[in-house]
């Protein structure tokens, strides 16, 4: 760590600890008529304590004495939990420390609830093609009405109209897997089973994600393609898969995807349809036809 960086990474800490209140923690507040610098937060010592660390490790930490002290992730996170930092204090942290940004979130419900989430209704609302955004867990909170009429052609049942949680569709819905999504054992399931996977990985106090990942062992398809082996798809950015439209017929379906910055593991998911160029050697009886999911 560079020493501009080193002292970035005391400043940091110490604001942090001074931020919090003493008795927000069930210490008794500072004394003032103690000695020494008129600080408000609670002592290295106490911090240490409250840690259950070992004698001085953290006045070591906040010294910035890291390699020494074999500081990790999981100490961080204890700091950044202990003293009630946001998301982007904590990746701030340990990417100062560790200079790379921290494997999971702080806090469970990160990226359940996007802040932007309106404005973001205003960025599908003005795209053309296909949008929605997700939250970590893939339940959906921003579509346009391209989306809407994707589904609503189809044969859709749902209450809303479109899928709560997008998914728990791709890969269960019959509508998914026989209709819409061609060639689904092939062209989605597995990249869409790897990034779920990936995803409950780094969110393993995710409710709603573990639960997802039962049901993919216990639906005898999922399980079999899962086993068989995914690989490190992370994203569908750059992916072109085959697709039906309700209006265009068979085509490819290209993505372009972003995360918003108030949520990163959120996603912003535009799906560019790409009709294939009519063929006289395609039987009609190929194409599929919607029916109720």
């Amino acid at each position: 760590m560079a020493e501009d960086e080193l002292e970035q990474f005391r400043t940091l800490l110490q604001t942090f600890r001074e931020r919090v209140g003493p008795t927000t923690l069930g210490l008794p507040p500072r004394d003032p008529s103690r000695r020494g610098p008129r600080m408000t937060g609670p002592t290295q010592d106490q911090v240490n304590y409250i840690l259950g660390w070992g004698r001085g490790k953290y006045a070591g930490v906040e010294g910035g004495k890291l390699p020494g002290r074999g500081i990790q992730t999981e100490h961080l996170h204890e700091i950044a939990s202990l003293f009630r930092l946001t998301e982007d204090e904590y990746r701030q942290l340990h990417l100062l420390a560790l200079g790379v940004m921290p494997p999971g979130p702080l806090y469970p419900d990160a990226g359940v609830r996007i802040p932007s989430q309106g404005e973001w209704q205003r960025v599908v609302d003005g795209q053309r093609e296909i949008a929605y955004v997700t939250n970590v867990q893939w339940g959906l909170v921003a579509w346009n009405a391209a989306f809407a009429r994707l589904f609503r052609v189809s044969g859709f049942t749902g209450g809303r109209g479109v899928p709560e949680n997008m998914m728990d569709w791709m890969l269960f819905s019959d509508l998914a897997r026989h209709r819409l999504l061609l060639d689904w054992e092939r062209s989605w399931a597995p990249s869409v089973l790897s990034q779920l996977h990936s995803v409950a990985l780094q969110n393993p106090e995710n409710d709603r994600l573990g639960q997802l990942m039962e049901r993919v062992r216990a639906d005898p398809v999922t399980r079999r393609i899962f086993n068989a082996g995914v690989d490190g798809y992370k994203y569908p950015d750059g992916d072109s898969r085959p697709l039906w439209h309700p209006d265009h017929g068979i085509g490819r379906a290209v993505m372009a995807s972003a995360h918003p910055s108030s949520a990163p593991q959120a996603r912003l998911i535009v799906v560019c349809f790409d009709p294939d160029a009519p063929s006289l050697d395609r039987d009609s009886e190929d194409t599929p036809t919607p029916r109720e999911a």
